[in-house]
């Protein structure tokens, strides 16, 4: 419930033959996947949401972290991670992902306000 793991859905593509398609075709194929990977990530959600049905329903608690303890686990995680990881892959990639995650939080902090 601490939501620290979502799973990476991947659509690749051959980059020869990408870069022949048309820009229509282009525009369509990366149209496609996001709708296929909006797909996915809903048939995740809905899996998510009956599992946990059935383990409260047979008898576990559940504990919904609050909005502190989130905070607090992001605060006390990240830099161990981002420390970890500037090891490993180049540093562009970190701070892309945090623009990225920065640019989704506000979409959908946008999106509960209508």
């Amino acid at each position: 419930m601490d939501q620290h793991v979502y799973a990476t859905d991947f659509i690749l593509i051959n980059n020869r033959f990408y870069e022949k398609l048309s820009p229509a075709d282009k525009a369509m194929l990366l149209a496609d996947a996001q709708i296929a990977g909006n797909a996915g990530r809903s048939i995740q959600e809905i899996n998510s949401a009956i599992g946990l049905s059935h383990l409260i329903k047979e008898g576990m608690h559940v504990y919904q972290p609050t909005k502190a303890e989130m905070t607090e686990f992001r605060e006390t995680t990240q830099p161990a991670i981002e420390k970890w990881l500037a090891g490993r892959i180049d540093k562009s990639w970190i701070t892309g992902l945090k623009q990225a995650v920065a640019e989704a939080e506000a979409t959908q902090r946008a999106e509960i306000k209508k």
